[in-house]
């Protein structure tokens, strides 16, 4: 091993090494002859290994870093990089924070001296990439027809051309210009497309064209927030209500799956496509739900306005004009506390099996209590197409009610 010499001052441009005569030409140890030193003796991801340490301390002017303030904050709860991290930058963060803990710079004991709990790795963004299959060339976006998306051509010759997905460059002249999109599409539309194509891990093949979908999603909120905004809602409901109809029960039960699933996927899982998804998914439930005579608009409006809470991450635009239509309209609400996650409502309408004489007849739903009053059993059956001829001309004996069972005993008049 070589030791380093002592430097006054290091330079401003280049390495200080390579100044220093006396260190760089020397014999070479093993023939003798005039020889010059290595002077690159630090690669440069090494310097940037442990930036995170010195955040948790960086008025320090005697120590990287205070064992009680990197022990305090340490490790990173997470990190996101992309994929050309994981072996240059990392496998030096992890060394450094290793060896650091070894030697007692900070109490790593708890996590074996690492210094991230979770790693989210970025998926790289492809661009559609147009090639000259006879030149091999890389084609310019004014040497292409695009007149058939379908059949791309060749401006010049006519000729078809290869089309695939591939890393961008300048080079292959098959970048996106983010600005652009934005300034065509919005800040919250295109947010929302780039993080609905791809989980965050995978590659994402660009593609504007699709955008449209996600634009027409923000669209139809807007709107059937404003035609339900627009009626008469009452009651106002700030929680959801104990008496449900089974219509409201399922939307209800529904609605908090939903809610359950984007704040996983938002605070542990981190697949954000899959929120884009649950929201679409929510949005169509509650449209649904402003069309059904059967779902009181008042659970409408509670459940829209936790929707609104929930878009805020990824559409902060819209969520705030959806939240504007419905203050308007005198509905207020805490928008920016984000909705708790109810327990499932359990239906209390049953699925009733009427046996006649050991038979199955027919099935009747209704309300838990139904088979509380055995003269209303009998006029509800009595009424039905099913057991109609069944129980004309014939003398009801004996009535069973057992679970969502209900037996009748009869026999000829």
């Amino acid at each position: 091993p070589v030791k380093l010499p002592e430097t006054e001052v290091l330079s401003k441009n280049g390495n200080p090494l390579s100044k220093l005569d006396d260190f760089v030409n020397v014999p070479c140890p093993s023939c003798g002859s005039p020889a010059k030193r290595e002077t690159d003796t630090m690669d440069t991801f090494m310097d940037s290994s442990w930036y995170f340490f010195r955040f948790t301390d960086p008025h320090n002017a005697s120590l990287p870093f205070s064992y009680e303030k990197a022990s305090k904050h340490m490790p990173i709860d997470m990190y996101i990089g992309g994929v050309e991290h994981a072996i240059l930058h990392l496998l030096y963060s992890r060394f450094i924070s290793k060896f650091t803990a070894s030697i007692g710079m900070w109490d790593g004991s708890k996590v074996n001296g690492e210094p991230i709990k979770k790693l989210v790795t970025q998926g790289m963004v492809h661009g559609k990439t147009f090639v000259d299959p006879k030149t091999g060339s890389f084609m310019k976006p004014e040497e292409i027809d695009n007149s058939d998306p379908n059949k791309p051509k060749n401006v010049q010759t006519g000729e078809p051309l290869e089309v695939s997905y591939e890393k961008m460059s300048k080079s292959k002249f098959n970048g996106a210009d983010p600005a652009q999109c934005i300034s065509t599409h919005g800040i919250d539309a295109t947010r929302a497309h780039i993080l609905f194509q791809a989980p965050v891990s995978d590659v994402l093949n660009w593609d504007e064209s699709k955008i449209v979908g996600i634009e027409r999603w923000l669209e139809r909120m807007l709107k059937y927030c404003s035609t339900l905004c627009s009626q008469e809602i009452t009651p106002i409901f700030n929680e959801t209500p104990i008496d449900l109809s089974q219509e409201e029960v399922d939307f209800h039960n529904n609605v908090q799956s939903l809610v359950n699933s984007i704040t996983s996927s938002l605070e542990k899982t981190v697949s954000l496509n899959t929120v884009i998804s649950d929201y679409m998914k929510l949005s169509n439930s509650i449209e649904n739900a402003i069309k059904s005579s059967s779902i009181r608009k008042g659970l409408v409006l509670l459940n829209l306005q936790k929707l609104t809470t929930m878009l805020y991450p990824v559409v902060p635009c819209v969520s705030e004009e959806l939240a504007s239509i419905i203050k308007t309209k005198g509905y207020d609400f805490r928008q920016y506390s984000w909705p708790e996650v109810e327990e499932a409502k359990l239906s209390n309408i049953v699925k009733y099996q009427i046996i006649i004489n050991g038979k199955r007849r027919a099935a009747y739903e209704g309300p838990e209590e139904f088979t509380k009053n055995i003269d209303k059993v009998l006029d509800t059956i009595r009424l039905l197409p099913e057991t109609k001829k069944y129980l004309d001309g014939v003398s009801v004996m004996k009535v069973i009610t057992k679970g969502n069972i209900i037996s009748l005993v009869v026999k000829p008049n």
